[in-house]
């Protein structure tokens, strides 16, 4: 099913800082997404409710990913 307005499906996954878990969720999220016969474009992102601005995400979070 396509959006009305033809935008992709967009997902956000939140956690508190957006340096481990939120980020963590994107990428597995977006990997599994993209074997998915999906009809529209989904957007995977990531956000943090204080997140730590400039940050990536954290090395030891990265190497387990």
């Amino acid at each position: 099913m396509m959006s009305p307005s033809g935008s992709p499906f967009r997902i956000l996954t939140v956690c508190t800082g957006n340096i481990c878990r939120s980020p963590a969720a994107e990428r597995l999220l977006r990997r599994a997404l993209a074997d998915s016969p999906a009809e529209q474009p989904i957007e995977v992102g990531s956000a943090g409710v204080h997140a730590v601005v400039g940050h990536p995400i954290q090395e030891q979070m990265a190497a387990l990913l």
